[in-house]
């Protein structure tokens, strides 16, 4: 009994240090070397970036590398949403990327944030960065550290709501320059180099916008240029305030 339970465990320890030496041999052997490094995805970021924030090399045993490792590495760079690298038999990785792309730019607690399309502040602006995105301010820091979610879905609105004016007739010549929430939540849209502003009040907007154009082409037409739009009398909707420049 004795030499049979020896020889049970002399026969696991071949097998354990037999499956330990496949092991190590399988992430040595220049078998499986990287020969192929595929990157997928990126607008902004290059594919040396890539491949250096997350340590890949030509060259490497693709099975010795801890992937987890790799994508956490990747998603310490504020553009980078998700990342997912996937490895292919003999010697290919291929990793996938998701961008965020910044919408906007935010004014939060007297700091430049940019803004993704889904309303996240990811990144300070650093400066001179994105110059052409329209600015959201208003945005109340204490309200942010009560409520983010609120505060989150605030941003989600105003990305919206920029993307309903930008691709309105008005959007098209005179490009939103800020967005700015007041102390009541209302909204005062600030259109056009010049700097018309469109006092927009509360939700929802597209009427709103819909009149701010039909009066800003009418004063085109006449030789004038509004200065001021005053869109937000809730209870008469139809009655609109225009100061000329």
């Amino acid at each position: 009994m004795v030499r049979t339970a020896l020889g049970g465990l002399v026969a696991v320890a071949l097998a354990s240090g037999l499956a330990f030496g496949v092991h190590e041999y399988v992430k040595r052997t220049p078998l499986f070397a990287a020969t192929e490094l595929n990157v997928s995805g990126v607008r902004r970021l290059s594919q040396e970036e890539v491949l250096a924030l997350a340590q890949l090399k030509l060259g490497q045993n693709i099975l010795a590398l801890d992937t987890t490792r790799a994508e956490e590495d990747l998603l310490k760079n504020p553009w980078i949403r998700s990342a997912t690298i996937t490895r292919r038999l003999p010697g290919s990785l291929r990793i996938q990327i998701e961008e965020r792309q910044a919408r906007a730019k935010g004014l939060i607690e007297g700091q430049m944030f940019l803004i993704s399309e889904e309303g996240e502040p990811f990144k300070v602006a650093a400066p001179g960065e994105s110059q052409d995105l329209p600015i959201i301010s208003g945005i109340d820091a204490s309200r942010w550290a009560r409520d983010p979610g609120a505060e989150i879905q605030r941003l989600l609105s105003s990305i919206e709501l920029l993307d309903e004016y930008e691709h309105s007739p008005l959007g098209a010549e005179l490009p939103a320059e800020e967005l700015h929430w007041d102390a009541a939540g209302q909204v005062i849209l600030t259109v056009g180099r010049v700097g018309t502003t469109l006092h927009l009040g509360l939700p929802p907007f597209r009427a709103k916008l819909a009149r701010a154009e039909r009066v800003i082409f009418d004063a085109r037409a006449e030789g004038t240029v509004p200065a001021v739009i005053f869109l937000d009398n809730e209870a008469h909707p139809e009655r609109v305030v225009v100061r000329v420049q």
